[in-house]
């Protein structure tokens, strides 16, 4: 499709990102652009680890690596847009380990990742880490990622409640991300679904939803109802929307980079009238910037602490056999990973 030919979708796009008030380096790298004919939207957020450099080179491999999917043209079979973005995952964790082995400074640096690609009709996303991607809907609904972190395993297997997150000395470990190091793990969510055609990863939506992605340096800093309050009172202006996320961040703390992107889906798409409004989205470079809960049925995607994935030279040798694998093994073998994984977990507590 011709991009002078193209119905421009209805989006209004806003993305910030801040040092925080104790970092000395901004981490966190983000990306909010477009497919050149217009077609879909691209919003991406990495959150770095790995020190002072290492983390700020991760997350930007990682927003590169899945910003190349805006150079190719954009599939019309839903699997296949679910497997060029997941293909990118990997692609982006093999790059960042070979750049990592490459440089002794930036051995085991690591990000964690969402993306998401809106389209005319829908929205896919995937994610590995704790960042999140919220989804808001019109009733109230909220669908929010389910974190790969420590502290979400501890709290589904109740060896802690809520109230002990905040103090708790692992509540900053991921159970999965890109790079890392050789122990660390990939497990991208959520998984392919023959059934559905897609699963959970694909999501519809109607006008007046809003999307929020962020790097956990917002919703580790904030109270559990906080995104959705600041969601349902400023849902009308996603440049607001996404100020206020970041400055509720800041006063609670602030102790990590912030980062977040809205994405609000206004109507019906819009033909290419020069005075009408087009989101605009940018890298946003490591060093850019420096109540009540509200009546919300929370939908929380599923996940489960899978193995590690071989990071290979290229991705693009990701075969159907280990497509289906992950697929059929995410359910059947969850509960097995889940009571391995807290075997070690708890060992390790136990040794002195």
């Amino acid at each position: 499709m011709d991009s002078q030919d193209a119905a421009r979708l209805p989006l209004e796009v806003a993305i910030q990102t801040h040092l925080g008030n104790v970092r000395e380096v901004n981490e966190d790298n983000a990306l909010a652009d477009w497919w050149p004919d217009g077609s879909a939207l691209l919003a991406v957020v990495a959150d770095g680890m790995g020190g002072h450099s290492g983390g700020e080179v991760a997350s930007k491999i990682a927003v590169e690596v899945l910003g190349e999917l805006l150079s190719q043209p954009l599939p019309s079979d839903r699997k296949e847009i679910y497997e060029v973005l997941l293909e990118r995952f990997y692609a982006a964790d093999a790059a960042i380990r070979e750049k990592s082995a490459s440089d002794l400074s930036l051995l085991g640096m690591g990000t964690t990742l969402v993306a998401a690609i809106v389209t005319q009709s829908e929205l896919i996303h995937l994610y590995a880490g704790d960042c999140r991607l919220y989804h808001f809907g019109q009733r109230d609904e909220v669908y929010v990622t389910a974190d790969h972190t420590v502290m979400r395993v501890l709290l589904e297997t109740g060896h802690i409640t809520q109230d002990q997150v905040a103090q708790h000395p692992m509540r900053s470990v991921v159970t999965s991300c890109l790079g890392g190091g050789a122990d660390s793990q990939l497990s991208v969510d959520p998984k392919w679904d023959d059934e559905t055609a897609g699963g959970p990863a694909f999501r519809s939506l109607s006008a007046g939803d809003v999307l929020l992605l962020s790097s956990d340096g917002f919703h580790s800093q904030v109270d559990e109802g906080v995104p959705a309050q600041i969601a349902k009172e400023f849902r009308d202006d996603p440049q607001t929307l996404v100020d206020k996320a970041v400055q509720a961040a800041l006063d609670a703390g602030g102790n990590d980079n912030v980062t977040a992107i809205v994405v609000k889906w206004a109507g019906e798409p819009q033909g290419e009238d020069e005075d009408s409004p087009r989101a605009t989205g940018k890298l946003i470079s490591a060093r850019t910037a420096s109540s009540d809960e509200p009546d919300a049925t929370v939908e929380e995607a599923g996940s489960d602490v899978g193995p590690a994935e071989p990071a290979e030279d290229s991705m693009k040798g990701i075969t159907e056999d280990r497509r289906q694998s992950e697929s059929a093994e995410a359910n059947s073998e969850a509960r097995v990973q889940r009571r391995s994984f807290l075997s070690k977990l708890l060992h390790w507590r136990s040794r002195p």
